[in-house]
């Protein structure tokens, strides 16, 4: 049981829902959010947070100012203790709203409970380019196909099955490299060059494949650079390619360090074996 400051019972019962034909029945509507707004501050948001308080003149006011005037009562009218509006709540856990990135084309609505956890997992999610000197951003769904048509001389695309060992010949001047599952996944594997003129490798997550689950380790991989009779060698899990704020391929995850002697930044191309697995 939840009690507020009162000793009212403000626990809420479970929301009835009317059905029809076995459906949900669904209205759409259009209302001004800033009518939830705090009347004090005006910045809290119910669809974030979903506590709101009113005075007993309805003026509501956002958690900070009730614990800010629970013992002096609602600053803008002084009419009274200050209380939990359960109703109010009921009304705004029931509104459905754009995702936060429709304006990337994304058509779902979501309740306010669904929008942490749907916004994490949008395939419209603006991204950033990892090339060097690229600023293009846009969503997910459009990043392979940026990469292919604006950096046609950097990156090249291959196709691979999971579990099995492939060859990755990558060109003078190649930065990137698509790996596309059969599946529908698609990963990338970058190449930064470093000071000394070795290099780093690393494979990201691109797009899952069909069925994969959202956690974010449901596939690794091996990667492995020899030359001659050394080499050297990775085990990892891709990092997604959102989760890549920078440029550098160091931003976040592991990578592979390639020394020049390798070929890694330098003008022998390197043997480069690849294996990727679906956990």
């Amino acid at each position: 049981m939840e009690i507020d400051a009162d000793g009212v019972d403000v626990k809420r019962p479970p929301l009835s829902k009317k059905r029809k034909n076995g459906e949900e029945e669904m209205l759409t509507v259009k209302i001004d959010p800033t009518l939830l707004h705090c009347t004090i501050c005006g910045s809290h948001h119910p669809f974030e947070d979903g506590t709101i308080f009113q005075c007993p003149a309805g003026h509501l006011l956002c958690p900070t100012c009730a614990r800010r005037f629970a013992d002096a009562g609602c600053p803008d009218c002084l009419a009274g203790a200050v209380t939990r509006c359960v109703a109010l709540e009921h009304f705004t856990d029931a509104i459905h709203t754009p995702c936060p990135f429709s304006e990337h084309g994304c058509p779902a609505f979501v309740s306010r409970a669904e929008r942490s956890v749907h916004a994490a997992r949008c395939p419209y999610a603006p991204l950033r380019c990892l090339l060097p000197g690229c600023k293009w951003t846009g969503a997910e769904t459009l990043v392979v196909d940026h990469v292919r048509a604006d950096h046609p001389r950097s990156c090249a695309s291959q196709a691979f099955a999971y579990s099995k060992a492939f060859a990755v010949r990558m060109g003078k001047g190649e930065a990137l490299r698509l790996l596309c599952g059969r599946d529908g996944a698609v990963f990338a594997l970058l190449v930064k060059e470093t000071d000394d003129g070795g290099s780093m490798m690393r494979v990201l997550c691109v797009r899952r494949g069909d069925g994969a689950r959202w956690a974010g380790s449901e596939y690794e991989y091996e990667v492995e650079v020899r030359r001659g009779r050394s080499s050297v060698r990775l085990r990892s899990v891709p990092v997604e390619w959102k989760e890549c704020t920078g440029e550098a391929a160091e931003d976040t995850g592991e990578f592979l360090f390639v020394p020049r002697e390798f070929g890694g930044g330098g003008s022998v191309d390197p043997e480069v074996e690849l294996r990727i697995r679906r956990r």
